[in-house]
């Protein structure tokens, strides 16, 4: 009896080391490459992604928004952003990659070097409501991210040919943290007093990094 107990035994163990080795076989560049090259990709919605993945956006990319998401069954997702920043609205902001458990995949510090689109993260917020000018002069009030995503989702679904710029109408609140950590709100007036405070953040966070 303890013979036969161990048969069946066996292929359940090889199974769960098979699976661990799989996991490790790959590194995070090398799968994020057979992702991309995979001819098996399906489209999924984004209310199907694993919580792991929306949770990583929300809280890592704060200015992008999914514009296209697709998996390759047994190796990850792979998808395509769209930005919502001040300075770059319904722009491309490149793909992102996550395995299938929904971990997020990081090229290589060598990969990164060679990478110019590589963006920092944002060092402030917009406070909502806020209103956006559509290039044909409508004036849109969105009162959250989701309403300013859809905005800009559905203008460059319906524009493919001829896009151009969605402006952000000022006055507008913005939040950040100061050097104690203290949350400030500052009202800003145009693009450039936004410009001058992103460029004071990547100052700040190129130093810190050096240091």
């Amino acid at each position: 009896m303890k013979y036969y107990s161990k048969l069946l035994f066996l292929p359940i163990l090889l199974l769960f080391i098979n699976s661990c080795e799989v996991e490790n076989i790959l590194t995070d560049d090398e799968l994020i490459d057979a992702i991309i090259n995979s001819e098996d990709k399906i489209s999924v919605l984004e209310n199907d992604l694993p919580y792991l993945i929306k949770n990583s956006i929300s809280n890592e990319m704060p200015d992008d928004f999914i514009e296209d998401a697709k998996l390759a069954p047994s190796l990850g997702y792979q998808l395509g952003m769209m930005s919502i920043d001040v300075f770059n609205m319904g722009i491309k902001s490149g793909d992102v990659f996550f395995d299938t458990d929904g971990r997020k995949l990081e090229r290589s510090k060598d990969f990164d070097k060679k990478d110019k689109k590589k963006r920092s993260k944002p060092c402030f917020k917009l406070k909502y409501p806020l209103s956006l000018e559509l290039p044909d002069g409508k004036i849109i009030k969105v009162n959250d991210r989701k309403e300013h995503c859809d905005v800009v989702k559905t203008y460059n679904s319906e524009s493919k040919s001829d896009r151009k710029e969605i402006k952000l109408l000022f006055p507008v609140t913005v939040t950040f943290y100061d050097d104690d950590k203290n949350l400030i709100e500052k009202v800003m007036d145009s693009e450039k007093d936004l410009q001058e405070l992103k460029e004071t953040c990547e100052q700040k966070d190129t130093k810190e990094r050096k240091n």
